[in-house]
């Protein structure tokens, strides 16, 4: 599953409010606001969470921002166990760390994507929802036709 998909799953997924996912007035990741909804549909505040799972809350809110980087395995697991998350919540968790990750390895690419890379890196603070939705949609038909020329390629292939 690509973070499109994934991406799309958690925004739209029925259970979750949306202003857990995409409306929140703070700036936080996928994984931090996902595990604020699990807290509050638990009634559990992030003071109590954090203790329970051997944390200061000042740490926790930190790796919520997302200050630290990707949320560390250990604390996916934590929150799995002391939450007690379901087998579709744990997917959903997981799949919000994923999407958390502030940093990106960039190797074996052209020049060209190289600066494409960085001026999505600069604009991307300032782009609206709306342009996001659009650059997301249009990345999934790139990689859908990708898929469905590989698949071509391979067919070709047998045919010789």
């Amino acid at each position: 599953m690509n973070q499109f998909t994934i991406s799309s799953e958690l925004r739209t997924n029925k259970s979750l409010p949306h202003a857990a996912w995409a409306q929140s007035a703070e700036c936080i990741t996928p994984f931090g606001a996902f595990v604020q909804w699990l807290l509050a549909k638990r009634k559990l505040t992030q003071r109590d969470f954090a203790h329970a799972v051997g944390m200061a809350p000042s740490y926790l809110s930190t790796i919520l921002r997302g200050k630290k980087g990707a949320p560390p395995q250990l604390l996916i697991q934590k929150v799995i166990k002391t939450l007690r998350l379901n087998h579709e919540e744990s997917l959903l968790l997981g799949d919000a760390a994923q999407l958390s990750a502030t940093g990106y390895e960039l190797a074996e690419l052209h020049p060209w994507q190289y600066a494409l890379a960085a001026s999505f890196h600069s604009a991307l603070p300032h782009l609206s929802r709306e342009t996001g939705d659009i650059i997301n949609l249009m990345l999934a038909l790139g990689n859908r036709q990708l898929r469905h020329d590989n698949e071509h390629d391979v067919c070709a292939e047998k045919d010789v």
